[in-house]
């Protein structure tokens, strides 16, 4: 079903459980992958079988298990993804330093972490963030950001907002 499928979008929808529609065979040639304001209430692992995956927005999503509130740290299998799409969610810097490790994504290009409510950006964060070519940090209250650090980590970021 579907077997040359490269972009899948599946934001604003009602669907509570897409795991079901990942394990259908064909799906190796997914790179973008859109799950804006979709309910994340199951596992997620599942997304790590699309290995060449470059692009995944989970903006504004909601999660009622913690669990699965960000699940990006599952997805560790996906070592091709250029650009991460984290806005809305919440995210505080203490979530950001703790839970979320950007170096599984050496590719990273592309960062969104735009409205949440960071208030610093800690060097353990920036050193795993030196391909980032543009950063994304509007609608944040940053109090600390520690711009000689950032800019001798991230030193191909050419944007920043």
């Amino acid at each position: 079903m579907f077997p040359n499928l490269v972009e899948l979008d599946l934001s604003f929808t009602d669907l509570t459980d897409l795991s079901h529609l990942f394990k259908l065979s064909g799906r190796p040639t997914l790179k973008k992958l859109h799950l804006r304001k979709v309910l994340l209430n199951y596992d997620t692992g599942f997304v790590n079988n699309y290995v060449n995956l470059e692009e995944i927005d989970l903006s504004w999503c909601d999660s009622r298990n913690s669990s699965v509130f960000l699940p990006i740290q599952q997805f560790t299998a996906l070592r091709k993804l250029e650009k991460i799409i984290l806005s809305g969610l919440n995210l505080n810097s203490s979530y950001l330093d703790t839970h979320l490790n950007f170096s599984f994504f050496p590719n990273l290009k592309y960062l969104d972490l735009s409205d949440n409510r960071l208030t610093e950006f800690s060097e353990s964060t920036l050193v795993a963030l030196t391909s980032v070519v543009h950063l994304d940090l509007r609608g944040n209250l940053l109090a600390k950001f520690n711009f000689s650090a950032a800019f001798s980590y991230l030193t191909k970021l050419q944007s920043i907002d």
